[in-house]
C-alpha cells in the first residue's frame, strides 16, 4: 500500500506517524535515541575528516633511492657537488697539454673532485710529469704506448695528496687502457677505483680482457667503482656482450643523461658503475666541459673528513715582551741616523 502513495502522500503519512509516536509515552526515549545516533554520526564524520586530512598532510614515504641526480653546474661552480663524501669525476679531455692550465684553474676552486680520471691524454714518453702536474694532487699515468696494442688515447688519475691512493698493477693484467687503484681509508674498509677508456673501434675481445680484470678486482673482496669512456651508447645499447658483463658482476650503471651531444646525436658513452649502489650519494653529468664530452661526476660515502686545502704556514711577530718606549727610542735613533748620513 505504501508503494502506491505519491511523494506528497508519503511525506504526510510519515509526519502523521511521527506526530503519533511523539504523543506516546515513549516519546522521550525516541528523541534521546535519535540525538545519540546523530551525535555518534557527527563524531564519526569528524574523525573521518581528521583521518583524511592527516593522510594528505603526512603522505607515505617513498621507497625510491635518495641518489641525487639533479645537480646544476654553472661557471662559478662547474661540478656542483651537493652531498658530502669523496667526490669523483671522469672526463674525456682529448689532448690534455693545451688544456692543463684550465684544469689547474678548475681544481683550485673549493667544490672540486677529490679524484679525477682523464681519458685520451695523448701523452708519450717524451712528456715529463712536470707538464701535467697539478698543485695539491698526485698523478698516476698510463700512456697509450704502455698498452698492449700501443694505440688508444692514454689515461691519467689525479687524487688529492691528503687521500691515500695506491695503484694496483696486479689488477691491470690485460694491459688495456685501465688504471686500477685502491683508496685506503683510515677508519673503514678500502675500495677500488678504475678509470677506463675503450676505443670506438675496439674488437669484442676487448670486453673479454676487461672482464678478466674485473674478475681479479672482485676476487679481492673489495667494493669497486668504474668510470670512463666506454664508447657504448647506453641509450640504445645493443651490445649484448657488454650487457652480459654488467649483469654477470651485478653492476649498477648510474649515468642517465647524455654525455656527448652534437648537432646530429646525443649519446651516453661515458659511464659510472658501482658494485655497491648504497654507498653512492649522488651521480650527475656536469654541463661544463673542455672537450666534446661532458664530465661524469659522483660522490661516495666516507667516514673520515677529506682535507680539501693544503696547510698554510703564517709567520708573525710576537708582542708579549713589547716595550713601547724602547720602540720609540729605536725609531727616533734610526731617523736621526738617516738624517746624519744624508
Amino acid at each position: 500500500m505504501l508503494g502506491l502513495l505519491g511523494n506528497d502522500d508519503l511525506g504526510d503519512s510519515l509526519l502523521n506517524d511521527c506526530s503519533v509516536a511523539f504523543q506516546s509515552n515513549q516519546s522521550e526515549s525516541i528523541v534521546d535515541n535519535i540525538l545519540t545516533i546523530s551525535d555518534h554520526s557527527l563524531r564519526r564524520n569528524d574523525d573521518l575528516q581528521d583521518s583524511l586530512s592527516n593522510d594528505w598532510s603526512n603522505p607515505p614515504k617513498s621507497n625510491q633511492s635518495e641518489l641525487i641526480t639533479d645537480n646544476i653546474s654553472s661557471a662559478t661552480d662547474p661540478f656542483a657537488y651537493l652531498s658530502k663524501g669523496l667526490h669523483f669525476c671522469n672526463l674525456n679531455i682529448q689532448h690534455i697539454l693545451p688544456k692543463i692550465d684550465e684544469i689547474r684553474l678548475l681544481l683550485s676552486a673549493k667544490n672540486t673532485p677529490d679524484i679525477l680520471g682523464i681519458c685520451e691524454s695523448f701523452l708519450g714518453p717524451h712528456h715529463p710529469d712536470s707538464l701535467i702536474s697539478i698543485s695539491g694532487y698526485n698523478c698516476i699515468r698510463k700512456d697509450r704506448h704502455d698498452t698492449h696494442d700501443k694505440c688508444g688515447g692514454g689515461l691519467l688519475l689525479y687524487s688529492r695528496q691528503s687521500i691515500n691512493v695506491k695503484r694496483r698493477p696486479d689488477i691491470e693484467i690485460s694491459n688495456i687502457e685501465t688504471i686500477w687503484a685502491e683508496v685506503i681509508q683510515p677508519s673503514s674498509k678500502s675500495f677500488l677505483i678504475c678509470t677506463v677508456y675503450r676505443p670506438p673501434n675496439a674488437l669484442s675481445s676487448w670486453i673479454d680482457l676487461f672482464e678478466t680484470e674485473i674478475s681479479v678486482a672482485q676476487s679481492t673482496g673489495l667494493e669497486f667503482l668504474i668510470m670512463g669512456d666506454l664508447n657504448i651508447d647506453m641509450k640504445l645499447c645493443s651490445n649484448s656482450k657488454w650487457l652480459h658483463l654488467v649483469e654477470l658482476f651485478d653492476l649498477s650503471q648510474l649515468i642517465n643523461n647524455p654525455t656527448r651531444v652534437t648537432d646530429t646525436s646525443s649519446t651516453i658513452i661515458d659511464h659510472v658503475y658501482t658494485s655497491d649502489r648504497g654507498n653512492i650519494t649522488e651521480c650527475f653529468v656536469a654541463s661544463y666541459a673542455v672537450s666534446d664530452h661532458f664530465p661524469v661526476c659522483f660522490s661516495r660515502k666516507v667516514k673520515c673528513k677529506i682535507s680539501k686545502d693544503e696547510h698554510i704556514a703564517t709567520s708573525y711577530r710576537c708582542f708579549k715582551t713589547f716595550d713601547e718606549q724602547l720602540f720609540l727610542f729605536d725609531l727616533s735613533y734610526l731617523t736621526l741616523c738617516r738624517f746624519t748620513r744624508s
